[in-house]
């Protein structure tokens, strides 16, 4: 998790990140602390540079609630966000006419705004 950070329940993605890697906040193997930080998550907004959200990338962030997605993502990987329990709400902008609901799994369909 070195790449991204998480400060008072915000995960943080650095700008000019193209790609939300694999793991990159549901990391099994992140050591304990940085795990249990991951795992805090209430919130993140994803800088306009990013494209692509890959598969697990938020996998059990069981407190995150809400997720900004630019229109500059095309890609969300399978299980970006399974796991996270206290999902509220997905905010998709509306310029985005590659965004459709197949880039999301079907249970979290209902928490798109």
């Amino acid at each position: 998790m070195a790449k991204y950070k998480v400060k008072v329940g915000v995960g943080i993605i650095p700008k000019g990140t193209i790609v939300i890697e694999k793991d990159a906040f549901g990391d099994p193997l992140l050591v304990l602390g940085e795990r249990e930080a991951a795992r805090s998550i209430v919130q993140i907004v994803i800088p306009k540079t990013v494209t692509k959200i890959d598969k697990s990338a938020f996998y059990e962030c069981i407190y995150l609630k809400s997720v900004v997605i630019p229109d500059s993502v095309t890609r969300i990987g399978w299980h970006a966000f399974a796991g996270c329990k206290s999902m509220k709400a997905i905010n998709v902008f509306a310029k985005n006419g590659k965004y459709n609901k197949e880039l999301l799994p079907e249970e979290l369909h209902s928490f798109i705004v």
